[in-house]
Formats: structure tokens, sequence, C-alpha cells
């Protein structure tokens, strides 16, 4: 099925759109502005950035000559560096907040069959049987044990779409890095939405607020 049976985080930086449709709202209000809106408006997904976030130019993200699936309607990176690079998007684990966010069809019929725990293992093996799956893989490759801890687990609701929102670490010490995940599918457009937050464990501590302010303003707005 495509994105809902990968686990691995570059697996989604395979594909790339044609055209990007990516709307800036600045937020009303006294002083400089915090947030600012993102929205796919083709696909209904809106949430909110830090001002000084950047997009970034994803013919420089992808690497060359990866074409998109049909299957892959809107795709987004954003970088939280005070110097943007597109190679950000690349790391393993960033020194400042990655975000990519995406929007994946489905027929009607595998939209209708999708679990949570599919969206769960979307971009790592969350559940105790994906888990098992991983480590199996793993030694077959003669690679160790993968080191993964789940930190938040919760279903997630909007008005127009339902899924999960699950925070997971990868690794250990320096090399930790933290990945808040939200993953939805609206039925009724036979979509699945994936927001993804990610960098290092210390830059996910001193940066939290802002990335949970995001994975919470996370939402599905049929256009």
């Amino acid at each position: 099925m495509g994105r809902l049976g990968r686990t691995a985080w570059l697996g989604a930086r395979a594909a790339v759109v044609a055209m990007l449709a990516v709307a800036a709202v600045v937020l009303a209000g006294c002083g400089s502005p915090t947030y600012r809106y993102v929205s796919s408006p083709d696909d209904g997904v809106v949430f909110l950035l830090p001002r000084a976030w950047t997009s970034l130019d994803l013919a420089k993200v992808i690497p060359a000559g990866s074409q998109p699936g049909q299957e892959v309607s809107w795709l987004a990176f954003f970088d939280g560096a005070k110097r943007p690079d597109a190679a950000h998007a690349r790391m393993a684990g960033a020194a400042d907040p990655v975000v990519m966010a995406e929007t994946y069809t489905l027929s009607k019929d595998e939209a209708a069959a999708v679990t949570d725990d599919q969206l769960r293992n979307a971009f790592g093996p969350i559940t105790a049987d994906a888990q098992a799956q991983s480590k199996i893989s793993r030694a077959a490759q003669g690679l160790p044990e993968l080191q993964l801890r789940l930190i938040k687990d919760e279903q997630f609701h909007s008005r127009l779409a339902e899924g999960v929102h699950v925070v997971f670490a990868v690794g250990q010490g320096q090399d930790e890095v933290i990945y808040d995940q939200v993953g939805v599918i609206d039925r009724k457009t036979a979509q699945a939405h994936f927001l993804v937050v990610s960098c290092l464990g210390d830059c996910y501590r001193a940066k939290q607020a802002q990335i949970e302010a995001v994975a919470r303003s996370f939402t599905v707005k049929h256009p």
C-alpha cells in the first residue's frame, strides 16, 4: 500500500510533486506575528508554522532523477534553522526542526481499510509487531536492532479526518533523533495526510513548545 507499508523516514523523501501550492497567511495581531498558516489548498491541509521557519526547494531536497508517484498529491519541507538548507531535510537528524508535510491519495477501498496501527508505523516501527519485523529485517541485513523509544501515542481528531499522533525517539545519547508525527485519514476524499517534525533530541527539548504547537494545529478542511 505504498507509504502506509513503509517504515523508513528516508522513504518519505523519495517523492516530489511537479507543482507545489503553499499559501502562507500571517496571523493578525499586534506586533510581529509568531506563527503563519501553511496550507495545501487542493488537499485541504492546514497547519501553523513559526514565522521564521522557511520553505525548502523540493528540487534541492529530493535526489535528482526521483519522480513522484501519482499517489503523492502534495509534499513540502520546511526548515527551522537560521540558515535553512535543503541538506538538513536529508539528514537522519538535524540540529534544528525539519518539517515534512505529505498528502497521499488512496483508493476508496484502501482508505476504508487503513488502521491506526498503519498510521503509527508509517515512518517508524512503533507497534510491537512492527518492531519485531524490523528486528528480523535488520538482523538479516547485519544491522543492529533499532533503538526506538515511544514518548507519546494518542488519538488525533479533526472535523474531517481522524488518526494518530505519536512522538518517538530513535537512537541514544547525542545521536538521538525525536520525531513528532501526525497521521490522519480523510475517508471521504480517500487521502492520507502526514505531518512529521524531527530534529536531534537536544533540539526537540529546547523547541518542544513550538513543535507541539505545530502538531496541535494540524487539521484538514475540504477544498
